[in-house]
């Protein structure tokens, strides 16, 4: 009967059929005899094409995984193996924020808090949820004032806190500091 009805349906313009749980040996022996695709679920892999349930095929599923259920991430470590490696890979980030601050400020940006403003807005356009980004005074952790070009400059740090998936990260740089004009030789 099943036939019949498949047969009929293709006649009668269906775009494709959808067969569910029915055996392998029945989907292999349809598919080819219709001229519409055979959707597949769990019905063997001899269908035009299968539906796997996202869940069933990440292998986030909470119950037993049905028979014909195969793990497509075992050779990835999963899919939290692979949204741990890309959060390592964008870790890296967070340096690179610091290193930008740092750099501006040894270029001679004093305007501390329009520095930390964009390093938090790059930082949250890259998928971060930035705590803070600081620039510091290392003597004391206070916020320095704008520096004076007749003198030395005290070291400063830059720090930053960060919560990239669900991973917080801390991180600080050392902004050593300039040789004032009246020390160097």
């Amino acid at each position: 009967m099943l036939r019949q009805h498949a047969q009929q349906l293709a006649d009668a313009g269906a775009a494709m059929l959808v067969f569910e749980l029915i055996s392998s040996a029945l989907a292999r022996e349809l598919t080819p005899q219709l001229s519409i695709p055979v959707i597949g679920i769990a019905a063997g892999a001899a269908c035009s094409g299968q539906v796997l349930v996202l869940h069933d095929l990440l292998g986030l599923a909470l119950g037993p995984l049905p028979r014909f259920v195969r793990d497509f991430m075992c050779e990835g470590g999963g899919i939290v193996r692979l949204a741990l490696d890309a959060q390592r890979a964008q870790a890296v980030g967070l340096s690179r924020e610091l290193r930008g601050v740092a750099a501006a400020v040894q270029g001679g940006a004093c305007d501390w808090p329009a520095l930390e403003a964009a390093a938090m807005a790059a930082l949250r356009a890259a998928g971060w949820l930035p705590d803070c980004v600081a620039v510091r005074r290392q003597a004391d952790g206070a916020a320095p004032a704008p520096p004076d070009a007749r003198a030395a400059r005290e070291p400063l740090v830059v720090l930053a806190a960060a919560t990239l998936g669900t991973t917080r990260l801390i991180d600080n740089l050392e902004i050593p500091c300039a040789a004032s004009p009246a020390t160097t030789p």
